[in-house]
């Protein structure tokens, strides 16, 4: 066990001299679905230096837990299988993981799939008939955007080593608690033309590679997922919406190359180091710009594409296509009712369109559901302004632990998301409650123990008002559907604007507030609810840190994200504190904040360079990241959802902390 991880996964970078495919690769995927982490290591056996290795995190059922905060004991197929002749009694099939549907016998798929958990053959075969033979049913068996994502990612990168190339295989299939497949990419160190075979035909030309369509491969019989995606309306509209936003922001601005050169001078030692390197110092070197020759299996040599020479001459083809010359709409300023409401209460929603002929309200209550789609009216009856100016409306109710959301608009053309990597991506609105949640930890050893020494988990509530609160009678519960699990005793009560903690350790018989229930660490719920049973807050959690919290940013009122713990005080300083003492000389400074553009930085005097800044949400997901190397820049944020972020600095000095608002 490593931080956490159970398995570690090293690749040589088999085809692949630039060795910055995989990491690249799954970089890019990270911003818009569940990816692996990949980064390097230098490996050694009995002391001796070995070689320079991709660490890649291993697609298992730890993962699929993790990320999609699910039972990790559900269906979980790898998309790959030894080729063999169809069993008898099945009908003649493509070979690899294609997604065809070839009846109900769980043997005709067997030879298609490996299976991962213990059982999951029959919701396979629904999936692959709701892919095939009944579309209507689709939204029901999978996440439909995570497909589109996927699929995107492997045509925009020419990844064809993949569920779109010639041998259909390369993903992972696990089905939600929601009881929605999702995809997981896996294997890209030949993505970005390592391997050119896009059919059983001849390989391809460096030249159609820079030209690869969009649209390929979306009629063959063994690719009904890209029949689905590409030939049913609606969801050939997301595809390209997609595509373009994939393209704009990591490629067409350069973002990539940028972070491979970063990359590769990070590991330019080790690499001239690497006693047993399969490729020389210059091919490493020379691969991420121009095509190099190398010797394959069996001493036959072949060429490899050069990363810009694919990427920049693919991303002016794609640019001239008719698909990029479409007027898509754009989606601007959206507003909600409040951005805080009580759980079944109604909220109305409006957004500033322009060349939208319709919209959409993508909604969801927590990150173990789906989304689903309510559409938005531009008729002066819904909260949206005058009939026909551009502004679409709609409301829906707060759910019981917040609500996430999203935008589409469309018009005959082109369709948007908001943001742009939706639904990967979404904007949060919390639950108001004069009593609130507002702290919480489930892994506690060192942080705080109870007055008989023992270091359990604990739940801090707030009053948001200016009176004193009786809560006796009040509820908490870690299981919905059973609101009263326990109950506040007599006398039980919270001063105004006061910290009140419950210790969460199924031990009732200690002195205090003690309740019936314990956290789980690997992610649950918790709610408060009233004498009557009515739901007042709550707050659904995955894995979490040891004597870390999770905890309100802002204090009593805002989202939930790991922190410091602030045991019975307020929040603020784990959100807004730096995390060192800054000399006026080693401040750093950060303009405008709030934001609505770029984020400009300055250095202090003194900062050592290379210095990497990362940008995150308060739920931990990764924006941006740059590798600074001047004393002064900026961060453009214009395309980022509106919300509080969490800024980061790291290098050879203590790492700086700041909150940065996003308007």
């Amino acid at each position: 066990d490593y931080e956490g991880y159970s398995s570690i996964k090293l690749n040589n970078g088999f085809k692949d001299p630039s060795l910055c495919r995989e990491t690249i690769g799954y970089w890019v995927l990270r911003h818009f679905m569940e990816a692996p982490q990949a980064n390097y290591a230098r490996v050694y056996v009995n002391g001796a230096y070995f070689g320079l290795y991709t660490s890649v995190e291993s697609v298992n059922k730890s993962f699929a837990e993790r990320r999609f905060e699910s039972d990790k004991d559900n269906p979980f197929f790898k998309g790959d299988a030894e080729p063999a002749p169809p069993p008898p009694g099945c009908p003649p099939a493509q070979p690899g993981a294609t997604l065809n549907y070839l009846g109900d016998e769980q043997a005709c798929y067997e030879t298609h799939y490996e299976i991962e958990s213990d059982t999951g053959w029959n919701e396979l075969i629904q999936l692959c008939y709701a892919i095939e033979a009944e579309h209507s049913l689709a939204p029901m068996r999978m996440e439909t955007d995570r497909f589109l994502w996927m699929s995107v990612f492997n045509s925009l990168t020419v990844n064809l080593d993949s569920y779109l190339g010639s041998i259909t295989h390369n993903y992972y299939l696990f089905r939600r608690d929601n009881g929605r497949f999702v995809p997981v990419i896996w294997d890209l160190n030949e993505c970005f033309g390592g391997f050119n075979q896009l059919s059983s035909g001849m390989p391809l030309s460096i030249s159609e590679m820079q030209q690869l369509s969009p649209d390929a491969n979306k009629d063959l019989p063994g690719k009904p997922l890209l029949d689905l995606l590409l030939n049913e309306q609606r969801y050939r509209k997301m595809y390209y919406a997609h595509y373009r936003a994939m393209l704009e922001h990591f490629f067409a601005n350069g973002a990539y190359l940028a972070k491979a050169e970063e990359l590769q001078a990070l590991i330019s030692q080790a690499v001239q180091d690497d006693p047993n390197a399969l490729y020389s110092f210059s091919d490493f070197e020379d691969n991420l710009y121009q095509s190099v020759n190398i010797t394959g299996p069996g001493g036959n040599p072949f060429s490899i594409v050069g990363l810009h020479e694919l990427m920049d001459a693919r991303t002016s083809y794609l640019q001239s296509t008719p698909e990029w010359q479409v007027t898509a709409p754009q989606l601007g300023n959206f507003q909600p009712s409040a951005y805080a409401a009580m759980p079944g209460e109604q909220l109305w929603i409006s957004i500033e369109t322009q060349e939208a002929d319709s919209c959409w309200l993508l909604y969801r209550y927590s990150s173990a559901e789906d989304f689903s789609m309510l559409p938005m009216y531009d008729d002066g009856n819904h909260e949206d302004g005058a009939a026909g100016d551009g502004i679409f409306g709609t409301s829906v109710n707060m759910g019981n632990t917040g609500l996430q959301f999203a935008f589409y608009g469309e018009n005959v053309e082109a369709g948007t998301f908001l943001p742009y990597n939706a639904t990967f991506a979404y904007y949060e609105l919390g639950i108001a409650s004069d009593i609130a949640i507002n702290e919480l930890m489930a892994s506690n050893t060192t942080t705080q123990a109870d007055q008989d020494g023992e270091f359990d988990d604990w739940v801090e509530l707030y009053n948001n008002t200016s009176q004193l609160v009786s809560l006796e009678g009040y509820h908490l519960s870690d299981d919905e559907s059973d609101l009263q699990k326990w109950t506040f005793p007599a006398g039980a009560q919270i001063e105004a604007q006061g910290y009140l903690i419950v210790w969460l350790d199924k031990d009732e018989t200690q002195q205090g507030l003690h309740a019936n229930f314990k956290l789980s660490a690997d992610g649950e719920a918790l709610f408060l609810s009233d004498p009557d049973g009515n739901l007042l807050d709550g707050v659904q959690f995955g894995a979490q840190l040891t004597d870390y919290a999770y905890a309100r940013c802002p204090n009593g009122s805002g989202s939930f994200s790991i922190l410091a713990p602030t045991f019975q005080a307020s929040n603020e300083t784990a959100c807004l504190t730096d995390t060192r003492e800054a000399s006026e000389e080693e401040a750093w400074q950060f303009y405008p904040n709030p934001v609505t553009g770029s984020l400009y930085w300055q250095a202090p005097q003194g900062a050592q360079y290379p210095l990497e800044i990362r940008l995150s949400d308060l739920q931990g997901k990764l924006w941006l990241e740059q590798t600074l190397n001047a004393a002064e820049g900026s961060l453009p944020m214009q395309d980022l959802p509106t919300g509080m972020y969490l800024l980061f600095i790291e290098g050879k000095r203590e790492p700086v902390k700041l909150v940065v608002l996003k308007l």
